[in-house]
C-alpha cells in the first residue's frame, strides 16, 4: 500500500500516535489522461472531457424524458407530485450536467466575463487575456463505442477505498517501518533485519515455539523461544518453514486441525502446477515500472520571457506544443495498453526531476511481464508511455522495473482468497479457522491456550492494505487477551481484485 483512503481509521491514528507525518496523494486529477488504441484515433484525452462529456449527454437524455423516468415505480412519486417532480429533476439535470436552460448539452467559453461559460469539459485553447477555446463535445456514440469505463479503470477513483485524495507519508513509505521499529525499540525490543525465518517447531522440554533464523551472507543460525509466534509472511511460505509436527494434518499433536487443514488448503492454491499457464495462485502476480525524468514532461514548461523582434518588446510565453495543454500536478492517467495506468508525484512541484509509476499491471498481463528480462519490461513500459506522447515517452530515464512473484520473501502482491476456493474448497471455512489462531496439543495430552497466529492483510477484510495488517493483528491481541472469545467469523470473503485492482 502506498497510499490510503481517509477511512483508514487505525493505520491514521497510529501514525499520529508515532508523529508521521502525511500529506496529500493526488489519485485523480481531471487534468489526468485517458488513452484507449481503438478509440479517438489513439490519442490521449483528457479525463474532464470524457467525464463531462459523459454526464452532458446523459443529463439531456434524462432532461428530455423527465417525466416518463419520474413516473416509473421506483421513483415512487405519488401522481399529484409527479409534474413538480418532473421539473425539479430537469433542473437537477442542468446543474448536473451544464445543459443549457432548454435542456441541450452544448459547451462555451462564455461571453462577457465568461460568467455563462459551459466549460467543465476543458479547453483546447487555456483562457487567460481571451475566454479561450472550449473542447468540441465527444459525441454520445462515441463515447458509448469507446467503453472507456471497460476497457481502462476510468471510475476506479470514486471507489470507497480510493478517492479523489489519499494520503502519503511525507518522505515516502519507510517512514512508517521506521517510525514502528522506533516504537519498538522504545518499548524495549528489537527488529532483526537481514534474519529470515528458516524453522518453526515446538520444543516439548520448554513447552515453546522454537524458532530458527538465518542471518543473510553466513551460515549462522540463531535461535529464540517464545510463548507466542505471530506469523505476517504470506501463508504460503510456511509450508517449509513450519515442523511437519506442527501441521501434518494426519497427526493429531501440534496446531488445530482446521487450522492445519486450512493451511492445506492455502498450499494447493499456491504450489500447483500450473503448466506455464497463467492461472490465479494464493499470491497474486502484480508488476510495475518506476522512472525518473524532468516533470516539465508533464506538468508543462514554466512560463518564460521571450523578445520579440518585430514588436521590439518582451512577451510571457510557452513553446507552442504546450500552448492548450494542462498541467498535470499528480493523478494517474489511464490507458488499454499493458501498462495500464501511470501515476504522478503529488509532492515537491517544483523540483526539477519527479519520480512517477510507469505500468502497474496485474494478473496475466503481470505474469507474462514478470517472465522477461527487466530490459523488455522496460522497454514496452516506454512504449506504452509513448501513447501519452512520443516526447514524454522518449524523457523517461532511470527505470526500475519489480515483479512481486518474482521477490524471494513475498512472492506475490497480495492474497487471492477466490483462489483457494477454485483449487481447494470452502474458502471462507480455511479463512474462519485461520483468523482464530490455534493452540498447540502436546506430547503429553495437553493443550496450549491459542499461542499461534497467522495475521496480516491476507486475514483481514481489507487484503492489499495496511489497515488490513493492522485489524489482523488486533484480532490475534485480542484472542490471547480472551482466549474463550473467537474472533468474528466472515459470512464471505472480500474480492481482492476488487479492491486492489480496481476491477
Amino acid at each position: 500500500m502506498t497510499r490510503w483512503p481517509k477511512s483508514i481509521d487505525h493505520y491514521m491514528s497510529y501514525l499520529k500516535q508515532f508523529g508521521v507525518d502525511v500529506e496529500v496523494y493526488v489519485m485523480n486529477s481531471e487534468s489526468n489522461l485517458v488513452q484507449m488504441k481503438d478509440s479517438f484515433n489513439g490519442m490521449p484525452l483528457v479525463y474532464r472531457r470524457l467525464d463531462h462529456n459523459t454526464r452532458g449527454w446523459l443529463a439531456q437524455l434524462v432532461f428530455d424524458n423527465a417525466e416518463q423516468l419520474v413516473r416509473s415505480t421506483e421513483c415512487q412519486v405519488p401522481e399529484s407530485e409527479v409534474t413538480t417532480r418532473a421539473k425539479q429533476l430537469q433542473e437537477l439535470m442542468i446543474s448536473f450536467g451544464e445543459l443549457s436552460e432548454n435542456g441541450k448539452y452544448v459547451t462555451s467559453a462564455g461571453q462577457a466575463g465568461m460568467e455563462n461559460g459551459k466549460s467543465r469539459a476543458g479547453y483546447t485553447e487555456l483562457p487567460g487575456v481571451q475566454a479561450g477555446v472550449t473542447a468540441e463535445p465527444l459525441s454520445f456514440n462515441s463515447l458509448l463505442e469507446s467503453q472507456f469505463w471497460d476497457k481502462t479503470r476510468f471510475y476506479q477513483p470514486v471507489d470507497f477505498l480510493w478517492q479523489a485524495t489519499l494520503f502519503q507519508p511525507v518522505g515516502g513509505m519507510d517512514q512508517v517501518q521506521h517510525a514502528f521499529a522506533k516504537e519498538v525499540a522504545a518499548l524495549g525490543g528489537t527488529v532483526h533485519l537481514n534474519s529470515p525465518v528458516k524453522h518453526i517447531e515446538w520444543d516439548e522440554a520448554k513447552q515453546q515455539f522454537k524458532i530458527s533464523v538465518s542471518k543473510i551472507g553466513t551460515t549462522d543460525l540463531d535461535v529464540h523461544h517464545c510463548d507466542y509466534c505471530f506469523v505476517n509472511m504470506a501463508v504460503p511460505f510456511l509450508k517449509e518453514i513450519l515442523d511437519d509436527s506442527l501441521q501434518d494434518a494426519s497427526n493429531e499433536l501440534g496446531l488445530d486441525k482446521p487450522f492445519k487443514q486450512a493451511l492445506q488448503a492455502v498450499y494447493q492454491a499456491q504450489f500447483f502446477d500450473d503448466k506455464g499457464i497463467h492461472q490465479d495462485k494464493f499470491l497474486a502476480c502484480t508488476t510495475k515500472v518506476g522512472w525518473q525524468a524532468d516533470r516539465h514532461l508533464w506538468q508543462g514548461s514554466q512560463v518564460k520571457v521571450r523578445n520579440t523582434v518585430q514588436c521590439q518588446e518582451q512577451l510571457l510565453t510557452v513553446p507552442d506544443s504546450e500552448v492548450g495543454v494542462v498541467p498535470i500536478f499528480g493523478g494517474i492517467s489511464w490507458t488499454d495498453d499493458e501498462i495500464v495506468q501511470i501515476w504522478y508525484p503529488s509532492c515537491a512541484y517544483h523540483d526539477q526531476k519527479g519520480v512517477l509509476t510507469g505500468a502497474y499491471n496485474f494478473s496475466q498481463v503481470a505474469y507474462n511481464w514478470g517472465k522477461l528480462p527487466i530490459d523488455e519490461r522496460l522497454n514496452k513500459a516506454r512504449a506504452g508511455a509513448k501513447l501519452f506522447g512520443h516526447a514524454f515517452g522518449e524523457g523517461l530515464e532511470h527505470g526500475v522495473a519489480i515483479a512481486w512473484q518474482n521477490m524471494p520473501y513475498i512472492k506475490g502482491g497480495w492474497a487471492q482468497w477466490h483462489a483457494v476456493e477454485e483449487h481447494a474448497g470452502n474458502a471462507v471455512t480455511h479463512f474462519n479457522a485461520l483468523a482464530q489462531g490455534s493452540a498447540v496439543r502436546t506430547a503429553h495430552s495437553t493443550q496450549t491456550v491459542p499461542n499461534f497466529f497467522v495475521i496480516g492483510d491476507q486475514l483481514s477484510s481489507l487484503p492489499g492494505w495496511q489497515e488490513g495488517a493492522i485489524a489482523s493483528a488486533l484480532n490475534a491481541i485480542s484472542r490471547i487477551e480472551r482466549p474463550d472469545l473467537a474472533v468474528p467469523h466472515l459470512s464471505y470473503l472480500p474480492d481482492t481484485r476488487l479492491m486492489v485492482e480496481g476491477v
